[in-house]
Order: C-alpha cells, then structure tokens, then sequence
C-alpha cells in the first residue's frame, strides 16, 4: 500500500492507497468525502455563490482516506479481510473518530463484519463508523439493510424517494418509544428515544 500523511495540509491528513495508486478511479471515495467534509480552497463557511456549493457538512474537518479501489478493481470497491488491521487502525492513528463508510455487501444479516465492528466500537466507544444501508431497498424483501450495517455500534445511513415520485406508491410508518439499557439486570433504561419503522409498497432508492 502506498500513503501520504501530513499534519500541515488543510484538508487531507491520511490518504492510504490499498491497491497501490494514488487515483479514485470510480469518484465514488471523492464525492462522499465531499460531501462530508468538502472546503474548496478560498471559500468560508456560510459564504453563498456557486462554489459555496461545494462545502461539505463538516468543512472544517480534516479527511483521513483508506482507497479502496485501484487499476484492477475498475468502479469495485474491494474491503480487506480484516477491517480493523485494514482500515480503523490506519484512520485511528491519525486521529478520526467519525468513519464514513458508503459501501456495504449484498448480506442483510449479522455476519462476521457487522460483529467485527461492534467489538471494535464497543472497546472504543469514541469511534461512530457510518455505514450505507444499502442500494438494495426496491427488492420487496422485508429486510434491505446490508451488512455491515446491521452492526449495533454503527450508525446505519439510508434513504428513500419522496412521496411524490411514481416508484413510491403507498409508505406506511410505526413509531414506538425504545430504551437502551446499561448492563445486565438493569431495571431502568440509560436511554429512550423514538424509533421508527418504514413499510414501503413501492421501489425506494
């Protein structure tokens, strides 16, 4: 793998390529770092104009990059086996406490990755990995979310069309009161919050 790491540069504090070149080769890693953390160059927060476009949720924020795509893997995107050695450890260093993952597998069950990350989050419970729900969700299958976002520790991103469009043709939503509780036995809750449910008779996107 090749690196670059520096502390002085505005933007970029790690860019780890894992498959040996330094290009995105699908703009896939480019447009969602963009879109969290995108500064262009001379252009303030809160400015308007065409290139305030440009500026991401957390412009002041620095990008640590782990590559996951080369000159073999084409538009793929390729995770190593073991992502705390091929990946959290690398951004860690440097480090990130918020890691943006828009990839995901075609799996909606816990498997070994989602477990993996709950292990590693539980021990660090200062790390949010963020993980795409997947692209999978105008399947009909009562289950589209793809691992590794089944994980408990992550922070699951999705989303759906609006209303209006044709592919939606009816949603119906459930929301409940839910607790998290802190160790076992506990008889009352760390935490409640509102949890919601989504039942879409349509395509979703």
């Amino acid at each position: 793998a090749r690196q670059f790491s520096s502390e002085e540069h505005r933007k970029i504090r790690l860019y780890r390529a894992a498959y040996a070149d330094f290009l995105d080769a699908s703009g896939h890693g480019t447009h969602t770092a963009g879109t969290v953390a995108g500064a262009p160059e001379g252009v303030a927060p809160g400015d308007t104009g065409a290139s305030a476009e440009q500026i991401g949720m957390a412009p002041a924020a620095k990008v640590a990059f782990i590559d996951l795509s080369g000159p073999l893997t084409g538009d793929s995107i390729v995770t190593p086996f073991d992502l705390v050695d091929g990946i959290f450890r690398h951004t860690a260093a440097v480090g990130a406490a918020v890691h943006s993952d828009s990839w995901g597998s075609d799996s909606t069950v816990y498997d070994s990755e989602a477990a993996t990350i709950d292990a590693y989050c539980w021990a660090r419970p200062a790390f949010l990995p963020v993980f795409a729900a997947g692209n999978d969700g105008a399947g009909g299958s009562a289950s589209t979310v793809n691992s590794p976002a089944t994980s408990k520790n992550c922070l699951a991103a999705g989303a759906t069309m609006a209303a209006a469009q044709a592919e939606v043709a009816r949603a119906s939503f459930d929301v409940w009161s839910a607790a998290a509780y802190e160790g076992e036995g506990a008889a009352e809750p760390a935490l409640t919050f509102p949890a919601l449910e989504a039942n879409f008779t349509g395509g979703v996107a």
